[in-house]
């Protein structure tokens, strides 16, 4: 596979590593041909290293003449839609085009990628759902940065087309923007910005091709939700449910946070815990069972060693033994808890699948970073609390 890279000036080291793994994994050998640098650099001395090679720079005006069949997207300013734009001018093949953030998305396939930007999805969702899911997959105005409460969504779904008529009217009482007799709020603190994000996403908007995405505490709302003429809807929800709009999210997904925090973690692809490709493209409700990922191998651990006299073991550490992070459980156990048993401590640093099928009683999983931020934390989400006796962390 031969890729070439576009990266604007701070580029995702996270995501792209990440999507470059993916690739491998999934098509085989990938060939660099360079990076197109970011506009207004002029090449003066910018370039891009990976695996400790200085990439060569491509001019994009050159593109047109270069076989290849990736570029990848690496940018933090959410540009993706300006890039597009200027790939069409160039009369390059814009389906071509990736953010690395979307091969990191559970379940990435070029053959889904291509299905969902090809079906021209739009999103109707109650707050920024549908705007964080446009900025994870790169589907520029597929939603829009604006929040109902749940009665003036509701409202609103019954009769969509009367609203979308409505013009926005800005409220400087409240400062939010009134569609008729419903209020919107927005994050964009510039009226003119707001009102353009607004037009963008209904002059895009396709009727054919729409999904509405909702979330809930309440079972009457759901019902009610449910209820309504719509093809394709989904609906959060924090408790199980039988109705098919319904989709349950687990109290540990949702931690300590607030649920619409939750939900909006779930479009960034911070929690994994639907598979959003059969979302997108089918409406389908498909939980990921992160341990029934295909095998190409035995599962190992990235690390194991024994600690404390053969009664601590650990797993999936930073290194080998002497890392304080490593010390201090075994420490805290032989102090508080005595020495007089086996304990197994597993950390958030290889294949998760490791600690879900290792046979051995006092399992507990630890980790001193946020599993809902780091990239490289894929798979450990749920804190395998059906696997081990006890979760430590965030």
């Amino acid at each position: 596979m031969k890729i070439i890279i576009w990266s604007q000036p701070q580029p995702n080291f996270y995501a792209l590593n990440s999507a470059f793994q993916i690739l491998a994994q999934n098509y085989g050998q990938l060939e660099m041909l360079g990076v197109v640098q970011p506009s207004g650099t002029g090449g003066g001395g910018w370039s891009l290293t990976l695996g400790g090679k200085a990439l060569p720079i491509i001019d994009k005006n050159s593109l047109p003449a270069i076989d290849f069949d990736v570029v990848l997207v690496t940018e933090q300013d959410n540009s993706f839609g300006i890039i597009l734009e200027e790939a069409r001018r160039l009369n390059l093949d814009i389906n071509k085009f990736i953010l690395d953030r979307t091969i990191c998305i559970y379940g990435f396939s070029f053959e889904l990628y291509q299905k969902l930007r090809q079906s021209k999805l739009s999103l109707i969702s109650m707050n920024t759902f549908g705007a964080l899911i446009g900025y994870s997959f790169g589907l520029p105005n597929s939603g829009v940065n604006f929040s109902f409460s749940e009665k003036d969504f509701l409202k609103f779904l019954r009769e969509p087309m009367k609203y979308l008529r409505e013009g926005l009217k800005f409220d400087n009482t409240t400062k939010n923007f009134l569609l008729g007799d419903i209020e919107l709020n927005t994050p964009y603190t510039d009226e003119n910005i707001a009102r353009m994000a607004w037009h963008n996403w209904l002059v895009n908007f396709n009727p054919f091709n729409t999904l509405v995405v909702m979330y809930t505490e309440n079972p009457k709302v759901l019902a009610e939700f449910d209820k309504l003429p719509y093809a394709k809807k989904v609906c959060f929800v924090p408790f199980e449910t039988n109705l098919d709009s319904g989709f349950y999210v687990k109290p540990y997904y949702v931690g300590g946070r607030s649920f619409e925090a939750a939900i909006n973690k779930i479009a960034m692809n911070q929690i994994t815990c639907f598979n959003l490709w059969d979302i997108l493209t089918s409406t389908k409700k498909t939980p990921v069972n992160l341990q029934s990922k295909s095998l190409s191998k035995e599962i190992q651990p990235s690390t194991i060693f024994t600690l404390m006299n053969g009664k601590i073991h650990v797993a999936n550490a930073l290194g080998p033994p002497g890392h304080p992070c490593e010390i201090f459980l075994p420490m805290l156990i032989k102090s508080y808890v005595g020495d007089d048993k086996e304990y197994n401590i597993f950390f958030p640093y290889g294949d998760h699948r490791f600690i879900r099928v290792y046979p051995a009683k006092n399992k507990i999983f630890y980790t001193g970073e946020d599993v809902f931020t780091w990239p490289s934390y894929d798979g450990y989400q749920d804190y395998c609390l059906d696997f081990v006796d006890l979760a430590l962390g965030f």
